[in-house]
């Protein structure tokens, strides 16, 4: 069982540098779970890319052009429900486990309803990408691979509810262990409907979504088991959790719980936004890569999920800052928050700069695992390196967003997200990549760009919000 007890105080001293290692420590305890956990997340897209490329490059076009729908869409629900994260850790701080549990409560019915909600978007997948001036025959393809993995999209956020409640509780072991085997699921499924193995007909992309949707569905029945058997549900006041949850689809449960969740909801709302303007961005540098030609596509494709493997690895950094700043900022620890994001901060550069180096030491290696087309090769290894430096840059502005929000500030991020990659980088990629002619490594130098002032923004925000709570005793006291 989940321990019923939470320290309302830092345990293990009050100095500078005892804050400081109590934060790395709980920092990297908490992240390198979570880093796997993330890991698994994608792993299901990056395992489907690389068995998919593998069994042909046009298949790999229909599949990538597909995620430029789909993608922004589940980016944008988990931006939503990552207010269930940081309301626990609040929650938790304060000492109120029952208030972590009606958190939890709330989230259920919120993730079943995005869910729903961008399934009916992707029911009219291939629609979109006509609309969006693509080539006919790649509309074609990748209209039903799109709505397939919309299919999947209520199953897998109920899931993702469910172990963001565990990371908010600093337990994130549990949904790492359950995403593991939903990935194992995922490709055993993909080696049988991908390349038609054990009978089965070869699908191709279509098989590989039809694989993510049977592991993702996979997720939630476990996950749902671990919340019932792994914590102390009368401390947590999920005693009756399942009779109360299913009380939460009535029409009054939903108006209590929308009153109660305005904390949550304005965490994620804006870290929605947030996401989803900057998901959007990379997936609408898809949709350039698309104008380029199909094998810009498959290229674009295969390079940003390098990136985002890398970038899972230091979302877990960022999402266990985002906890140990929420925790801070729910005991009314101020100078705690400014450590735990500091902290947070200095251990990406520390763990990203490496990656990077490795990704730009090694691009043919890499390329390799996805693809045996020398031409295919031949146009990924530049924009690998360019990814290598882009890295360092884009995992930080996350570290900085995430403990923007533990802080509790909400929109200012929101607001920097979109003016880093909507208003800069959108119109610099396309200049570069098209009128400049610099193709897809014109895309990648925007996106630096981009990362850089993002990066920039933020950390001058969280350190603008730090000062400023170091002047408030002063000021208290001259009043």
């Amino acid at each position: 069982m989940l321990p019923a007890d939470a320290p309302a105080q830092p345990v293990g001293g009050t100095s500078l540098p005892a804050r400081i290692r109590r934060h790395t420590g709980q920092i990297i305890k908490l992240a390198v779970p979570i880093m796997v956990t993330n890991t698994a997340i994608i792993a299901m897209d990056v395992i489907d890319t690389l068995m998919v490329g593998r069994y042909a490059t046009i298949e790999l076009a229909y599949q990538a052009i597909a995620a430029a729908v789909v993608v922004p869409l589940f980016v944008c629900a988990l931006g939503f429900l990552s207010g269930t994260q940081v309301a626990v850790a609040n929650a938790l701080g304060a000492g109120d486990l029952k208030e972590c549990g009606a958190v939890l409560r709330r989230s259920i019915p919120y993730a079943l309803a995005l869910g729903v909600g961008g399934l009916i978007v992707c029911l009219f997948g291939e629609q979109i990408l006509f609309l969006l001036g693509l080539d006919e025959d790649v509309a074609l393809g990748g209209g039903p691979v799109i709505v397939i993995l919309g299919l999947s999209l209520p199953a897998v956020l109920v899931g993702v509810a469910c172990h963001s409640f565990f990371d908010g509780l600093g337990r994130p072991m549990v949904g790492m262990t359950v995403l593991l085997f939903a990935n194992l699921i995922n490709v055993f499924a993909n080696w049988v409907l991908i390349y038609g193995n054990l009978g089965a007909p070869a699908m191709g992309a279509v098989g590989s979504a039809w694989a993510t949707l049977i592991g993702r569905v996979m997720f939630v029945p476990i996950m749902l088991a671990c919340i019932y058997l792994l914590i102390d549900r009368k401390a947590f006041g999920l005693d009756d959790w399942g009779r109360r949850v299913m009380r939460s689809f009535t029409p009054t449960a939903v108006v209590e719980a929308w009153r109660a969740g305005t904390f949550q909801r304005k965490i994620g709302a804006a870290f929605a936004v947030s996401l989803l303007v900057e998901a959007t961005a990379f997936e609408i540098l898809n949709i350039f890569a698309g104008w380029l030609g199909p094998q810009e596509i498959a290229a674009y494709s295969i390079a940003f999920r390098v990136l985002g493997v890398l970038f899972m690895v230091s979302l877990g950094l960022a999402m266990a800052t985002g906890v140990r700043v929420g925790i801070a900022n729910g005991r009314g620890d101020m100078r705690d928050v400014a450590i735990a994001g500091s902290v947070g901060f200095g251990l990406n550069f520390i763990v990203a700069t490496p990656l990077a180096i490795a990704v730009a030491v090694f691009p043919r290696p890499i390329a390799l695992i996805f693809t045996t087309d020398e031409a295919l090769i031949a146009m990924i290894l530049p924009v690998l390196v360019l990814l290598a430096f882009l890295l360092p840059f884009d995992t930080g502005q996350a570290v900085m967003g995430r403990a923007l929000r533990g802080r509790g500030d909400a929109w200012v991020p929101t607001l920097l997200h979109i003016f880093s990659y909507g208003v800069v980088m959108l119109p610099l990629t396309w200049f570069l990549a098209l009128p400049m002619g610099r193709g897809l490594p014109g895309l990648i130098e925007g996106a630096i760009v981009a990362s850089i002032l993002s990066m920039a923004l933020s950390a001058g925000r969280f350190a603008w919000l730090c000062l400023g709570d170091r002047r408030k005793p002063a000021l208290a006291a001259a009043g």
